[in-house]
């Protein structure tokens, strides 16, 4: 334990006493390759690779085209079902009707083609008879309608 004195004027007065603590660095700590002023490197840890999987093989040929067909298939399968749930087509066979008081275009397509779907036998109404969307049909206008019956 050393005294440190502080020189006053001429005269010597002793100080409190600080111990001084030596610190000890292991081998691993010190890094000689650094100059001091240079900054530490941070690094990751170390990390070991996932073992290499064998590679897959390719899918041969034939298997992707009867995947390719099969989905084909699903696809038609499922219009050709919806065609089915849907409803009937618009009638091709087709009569002339007089529009009443109190029809409309979707009341006649409903009476003259109760199997269908009102509003596509409505658009071949007006095309067969040259109609605009925004016209309304007069009573006494005669008509030539789809007829499924």
């Amino acid at each position: 334990m050393a005294i440190l004195v502080e020189r006053v004027g001429r005269t010597r007065q002793p100080v409190r006493s600080v111990p001084v603590r030596e610190e000890r660095r292991t081998p691993r700590q010190v890094d000689r390759t650094r100059p001091p002023t240079r900054p530490k490197r941070v690094t990751a840890p170390h990390v070991v690779a996932a073992p290499r999987l064998p590679r897959p093989k390719p899918l041969p040929l034939v298997f992707l085209l009867v995947l390719g067909a099969a989905v084909c298939a699903a696809v038609y399968g499922l219009g050709a079902l919806s065609n089915s749930v849907a409803g009937d087509s618009v009638p091709s066979h087709t009569v002339s009707v007089v529009v009443a008081p109190g029809e409309n275009l979707w009341t006649i397509a409903q009476h003259h083609a109760p199997g269908s779907e009102p509003a596509a036998v409505v658009d071949r109404i007006r095309d067969l008879n040259d109609l605009d969307p925004a016209d309304s049909v007069a009573v006494g206008t005669p008509l030539i309608v789809p007829d499924g019956q």
